[in-house]
């Protein structure tokens, strides 16, 4: 196990910067996960509270209509803005479901659940990202258990994902959007298949994916795009249909992967792409499908450098000064 890299020191400006109220979500998780505030403090029960007045949940939700309204012309299934892609947004976004278009929307889109194919919803990903929005948006019952049970079931049939679709387009890594959702559930509560799942998918990533990754991009030689220029390369977010390495480190960290040389690799990558306050820019932030993007392209990104400091928390340390 390579040694631990002297803690990162991450300016008070920056902190400050995403505890603002620009950006209620990241005000609310940066809260909790760098000033280690508990579910139980005030300010903090406040900030989650408030999180419903971020102006893409306020734009989801004004576009409610055009998401969910026609089942029959597919509204719910259109990319992005559709009803299946609004949910994930909200989840994302950590949405209070005391919206009642929030739980018509669940109710919505679980007339689409298919249990008799392999996965719930179409393909992994787009299981994996329903059923953790619906983890985030506070339906964490037994049923959604349940559900992310038999989809931890399909992955330890496989063996893991196509690992072979996996590492020919490295940025449509499926696995680490499943490795998000499995972690979603508290360890008390996990299934013995999601545990297996969440095994065989950290040492896919850690062990074969990932070194697969870094060493292209150390090598200068890119990653083949999914889509135009959506690249394991680029950061970006909300993370749907690829994966870049922010959101594949932040998968290991979540699966508590033990750390290891290419995670210190993928950290020195990440940390090459900070300014000088450690902030980091938003790179692909979908702006031509959504309703509305969580950011601006090219601007510093509060969301980006939210999980980057979470990683770098983990796996070096951060001290703000």
């Amino acid at each position: 196990m390579p040694k631990k890299s002297t803690a990162v020191t991450v300016p008070r400006n920056t902190l400050a910067w995403l505890i603002s109220k620009d950006n209620a979500p990241v005000r609310w998780l940066s809260m909790r996960d760098f000033l280690n505030k508990q579910d139980s403090n005030k300010e903090l029960r406040l900030a989650k509270s408030l999180i419903n007045g971020y102006k893409p949940i306020q734009i989801i939700l004004k576009h409610w209509e055009d998401a969910f309204g026609d089942f029959k012309n597919k509204t719910l299934t259109r990319p992005y803005k559709g009803g299946l892609w609004s949910l994930i947004f909200l989840g994302t976004c950590f949405a209070n479901r005391s919206d009642d278009r929030i739980t018509a929307s669940v109710e919505q889109v679980m007339l689409l659940k298919n249990t008799d194919s392999e996965y719930d919803f179409f393909n992994i990903t787009m299981t994996a990202h329903i059923y953790r929005a619906l983890w985030n948006l506070g339906f964490q019952d037994k049923t959604i258990i349940a559900d992310i049970d038999r989809l931890a079931k399909s992955i330890v049939a496989s063996g893991g994902v196509d690992k072979k679709k996996d590492l020919a387009v490295p940025a449509a890594l499926h696995s680490p959007a499943a490795l998000l959702t499995l972690t979603e559930i508290p360890r008390n509560k996990q299934t013995p298949a999601i545990k297996k799942a969440i095994m065989l998918l950290t040492a896919f990533i850690t062990d074969t994916a990932l070194p697969k990754i870094m060493k292209s991009l150390n090598s200068n030689k890119g990653i083949l795009p999914l889509k135009g220029k959506n690249t394991a390369a680029r950061f970006g977010f909300p993370w749907v249909d690829t994966a870049d390495v922010l959101m594949i480190v932040y998968a290991c960290l979540k699966a508590n992967a033990a750390d290891s040389p290419v995670i210190q690799s993928s950290i020195d990558y990440i940390l090459s792409k900070a300014d000088n306050y450690l902030r980091w820019s938003m790179e692909n932030n979908h702006s031509e499908k959504m309703w509305q993007p969580f950011e601006q392209r090219s601007a510093a990104s509060r969301w980006i450098t939210y999980f980057a400091l979470r990683i770098i928390k983990k796996y070096r340390g951060i001290v703000f000064g």
